[in-house]
């Protein structure tokens, strides 16, 4: 199932996977890597645990627990940030010379006398690079499974706590109702999302790379370009999720009190149910994250189109 590209005994593989092994400083901040990640999730954490509890028990020990893994989450997802920032701008640095390094070399001319497609020699080298990144990419894997784990039990103890905490009825209906088929939509969609961020950035940013190499002439040039493609990036998804965010629970907060609503178009709907206000709410936001890894996935595919077709260009 693996393509022949993607295989270490591709040529184009070995070669570039060669070069990469020789960057002693690329080595050596890999092998730091995990050590520092594990350790300052471990240290957050601990300092969240120590910090929270007292406040949490004052109140209750249920208060205790939902604290401690709220603030867990949150932490979580701020290393998150900044280990996939850090990798993320690894992957761009070493993809960015891939096809500008040849050029620079003037060596794209004999390796485009090969007998191997131009798409075999592209992603060959793409592939080598993100191989060389695999022991980063399991860290950040294993903080995901993490903080993913601990937001499905904030959901399982927090959130669903409050419809079958009261009555023995109240837990009859949720059953019935199929309420609980919406809590495992959404946290099959938070699983799903999250869970394949770290593969799909990877590839997102060495795919700019590519883009940023395959469209100059030299390897410095091709990292400058690749850096502010990613920042540019960055800044349209922060303002792009913001606008969407921003946009829908507007629109969401006028159809659930439609006496309510400034848009004048929801008065006249029925008001909805609690039942189908949390179907809706939770529906919406897997939607949302499902959505966003699907414009992700084809945002990469364009790059790929686009890095190709530029190739093609070089050789002539």
């Amino acid at each position: 199932m693996v393509p022949c590209w993607a295989h270490p005994g591709h040529p184009i593989f070995w070669l570039e996977s060669f070069r990469q092994v020789r960057n002693r400083s690329l080595m050596t901040f890999q092998r730091i890597f995990l050590p520092i990640l594990f350790g300052v999730t471990g240290m957050a954490i601990l300092v969240v645990t120590v910090l929270m509890l007292p406040i949490g028990i004052s109140d209750s020990p249920n208060s205790a627990v939902q604290l401690i893994l709220g603030f867990a989450i949150g932490t979580l997802a701020c290393i998150q940030i900044g280990a996939g920032g850090i990798a993320n701008l690894l992957t761009v640095l070493l993809a960015a010379p891939l096809i500008s390094g040849e050029i620079e070399l003037q060596s794209w001319r004999l390796l485009r006398t090969t007998m191997m497609p131009l798409p075999e020699i592209v992603f060959a080298k793409l592939a080598a690079i993100l191989n060389e990144q695999r022991i980063m990419l399991w860290g950040l894997y294993v903080l995901r499974f993490i903080s993913t784990g601990t937001v499905v039990l904030f959901i399982v103890y927090g959130v669903m706590r409050q419809d079958l905490y009261y009555s023995d009825i109240q837990f009859r209906t949720f059953f019935i109702s199929g309420k609980w088929l919406a809590y495992i939509i959404l946290m099959t969609a938070i699983a799903s999302y999250n869970l394949s961020q770290p593969l799909v950035q990877s590839v997102l940013c060495g795919m700019l790379g590519l883009a940023a190499s395959a469209y100059t002439r030299t390897r410095s040039q091709a990292i400058a370009g690749g850096l502010v493609a990613r920042l540019i990036c960055w800044i349209g998804t922060t303002l792009l999720h913001i606008g969407l965010i921003y946009g829908i629970v507007y629109l969401f907060d006028n159809w659930s009190s439609p006496s309510y609503a400034h848009l004048e178009i929801f008065h006249n709907m029925p008001t909805p149910t609690s039942s189908q206000i949390t179907w809706a709410s939770y529906l919406m936001a897997s939607g949302y994250l499902m959505g966003f890894l699907a414009a992700q996935v084809g945002f990469i595919l364009f790059l790929a189109g686009i890095v190709l077709r530029r190739a093609r260009r070089l050789e002539v």
